[in-house]
């Protein structure tokens, strides 16, 4: 499939220079998903999809637009990029638009990050099956006096990427990606129905915990809200469980945008070098993680990523800057978003 990725690519990008395009940019994603689950007992969700995009990057007289089409036949992609680019000449210039230096992707080294799954095309719909239906077991295997109903569900999944652009970059990924969970809903006194769940994704199958584990986690978490009551209004220390990091984290890592701080919208932008935080906090961003959901060599742009630490000891040490904003801010480019923390 990377050759017929590549070859669709190289077409796509000869057609929009010969048709007027300044430069370009092709992106193409194929992804294969299968997700089931039991409600109760009973198949909810069986589905299964295939599908392919072509997002296409168009610089023209220094305007910019990005368009993507599903219809990846010859004929209809040839009108379709000759209509993109006369769209994109009407729009309003742009001169931070560009594709970014090729230096900044001349040093990407692509090695085994294992990523994807080989056991991945064998997984069979009866496994799948099987699974679904032992999480939902282990969710009734305690209290079933109180439960009022149970969801459980699988997911799996297998993506792959493949850039080309003009400046010379070419970068290809793929992936597998697996999901199970479940929720639990409870009766407790009067009419409170609490509810909880747990999830588990990993891009390896057997990194995964047993199904039996996922349900168990699953009716514990909604068993310690049984009887639970309001507390007074007062300041106490709070332990934040690791599950729930992200979101006190997001509105953290928000700052560090370049997107919000060219649009003065970062309580961060004057801080790098600076105290923002105790010096118990450091963020490292690690692209290479062996099987981590957030590896990959390179961002959208094309830019090599490079393991960073993001916040030393409380020290704000670097931004999460894209090729576009780095134009604007006039600053050095990082990479546009987070990879694994």
């Amino acid at each position: 499939m990377k050759k017929e990725m590549r070859d669709l690519a190289l077409w796509c990008l000869e057609t929009a220079k010969k048709q007027g395009a300044d430069d370009c940019g092709i992106t193409l994603s194929r992804e294969r998903f299968v997700n089931i689950s039991y409600r109760n007992r009973k198949p909810e969700t069986i589905k299964e999809a295939s599908s392919m995009e072509l997002s296409i990057e168009i610089y023209v007289n220094g305007r910019y637009s990005s368009q993507r089409t599903s219809d990846l036949r010859r004929d209809s992609l040839k009108k379709f990029i000759a209509n993109a680019i006369v769209a994109t000449k009407l729009l309003a210039e742009d001169p931070y638009r560009t594709l970014p230096d090729p230096k900044y992707f001349k040093d990407i080294v692509i090695r085994d990050l294992g990523l994807v799954d080989p056991a991945y095309q064998s997984f069979n719909p009866e496994k799948r099956h099987e699974i679904v239906k032992a999480i939902e077991d282990s969710c009734y295997s305690d209290g079933r006096e109180k439960i009022i109903s149970v969801t459980a569900s699988e997911y799996d999944s297998y993506i792959e990427y493949f850039l080309l652009k003009s400046n010379g970059f070419e970068g290809y990924l793929d992936a597998t990606v697996f999901q199970v969970g479940a929720s639990v809903s409870l009766q407790d006194e009067g009419d409170r129905r609490p509810s909880e769940g747990h999830y588990a994704v990993a891009v390896k199958f057997k990194k995964l915990p047993s199904p039996e584990k996922v349900g168990q986690i699953a009716l514990e978490r909604t068993k310690a809200l049984l009887g639970a009551k309001k507390i007074k209004t007062e300041t106490i220390p709070v332990i934040i469980e690791n599950r729930n990091v992200p979101r006190f984290l997001s509105g953290f890592l928000a700052g560090m945008y370049g997107s919000n701080i060219q649009q003065k919208r970062s309580f961060l932008a004057t801080k790098k070098g600076k105290k923002v935080g105790s010096s118990l906090f450091t963020i490292i961003d690690d692209p290479f993680v062996y099987e981590g959901l957030g590896s990959y060599f390179f961002d959208f742009d094309g830019l090599a990523t490079k393991k960073r630490t993001m916040v030393e000891v409380g020290v704000l040490k670097e931004f999460y800057i894209d090729w576009y904003y780095s134009r604007k801010l006039r600053w050095e480019p990082t990479t546009g978003s987070p990879t694994n923390l």
